[in-house]
């Protein structure tokens, strides 16, 4: 068992609050994780994973799970509205592509926070931080934290 000295909050347990929820408790982090909605869950069709993202999946023991259904692909194209192709590619040798479905990836985030220790809290409303480290929620409560970090999206109030 990892003794757990540093605490983290983290606004948001989207994809990347999850993964870096993830990564800090697996680092000895004890880490608390706040949802607004009501579940854990994932907006959108799919994603492409590049190397770099599948890269940080093994790091943190979510590869097999996220990868699970998805598709790997050796050539890649970006078309327009028209179907005007921009770009194009065959990967190269030792990189990979899956294409996967965003809430498979959600999934196995979610699987592998949990199972490191991660909390995750639904149903809580982050209104705000401060510079001493504080997570301020809607309900008035205070969590003094020696990290917080803002994953909660484009319009982070964090």
């Amino acid at each position: 068992m990892v003794e757990r000295t540093r605490h983290a909050e983290i606004a948001g347990a989207g994809i990347a609050g999850l993964t870096a929820a993830t990564a800090l408790a697996q680092a000895g982090w004890s880490v608390r994780v706040h949802e607004r909605g009501e579940q854990l869950r994932e907006i959108g069709a799919g994603i492409f994973m590049w190397e770099n993202a599948l890269r940080v999946l093994e790091a943190i023991g979510a590869y097999d799970e996220a990868i699970d259904g998805g598709e790997r692909n050796q050539y890649w194209e970006i078309r327009d509205e028209r179907q005007r192709l921009l770009q194009s590619g065959w990967m190269m040798q030792g990189t990979r592509l899956f294409t996967i479905l965003r809430s498979q990836l959600h999934k196995a985030l979610a699987n592998t926070a949990i199972r490191s220790g991660v909390e995750v809290v639904v149903n809580s409303r982050v209104s705000g931080a401060t510079e001493d480290g504080t997570l301020l929620l809607e309900s008035g409560e205070r969590l003094k934290a020696d990290l917080i970090v803002g994953a909660d999206g484009v319009g982070s109030i964090v």
